[in-house]
């Protein structure tokens, strides 16, 4: 999961570090409870966390461009499945989940996710096929 070159090494280091410090704390039910508790119901935390997601997204999208990410190539270049594309891929879950226009707003990623998708092990790994998945 971690590239060997140490180029490609720091941008899946980079990558999985925006959703990790950047968009998962900021998105997640604890948090956003608190913050409308804490608001006294000022702060919509629907928005806060679709904000939260989008941006991080963004520049998440910014830097795989930059990388020459594709369908072949992935998130960072390097042409296989390394630590970003194990965070980026349930996130675009979530963001979709928060309302948030993937499809059209990060269209290198989605190329990504959907190489990712057409792994078996991903497939079983998937949000909606865990047991305590929400019935749609």
């Amino acid at each position: 999961l971690m590239p060997s070159d140490p180029v490609m090494r720091a941008r899946a280091r980079q990558i999985a570090e925006i959703v990790n410090s950047n968009i998962q704390p900021l998105q997640g039910t604890k948090f956003l409870n608190q913050l409308k508790q804490e608001s006294n119901g000022a702060i919509d935390p629907s928005v806060w966390g679709e904000r939260a997601i989008r941006t991080g997204l963004e520049a998440v999208e910014k830097l795989a461009v930059s990388f020459g990410a594709s369908r072949q190539a992935f998130l960072t270049g390097c042409g296989h499945v390394t630590v970003a594309e194990i965070f980026v891929v349930p996130q675009l879950h979530n963001a979709r989940r928060a309302g948030v226009e993937v499809e059209k707003l990060f269209p290198t990623l989605v190329e990504v996710e959907r190489a990712c998708l057409a792994m078996p092990w991903v497939q079983s790994t998937h949000p909606d096929r865990q047991p305590d998945a929400p019935s749609a």
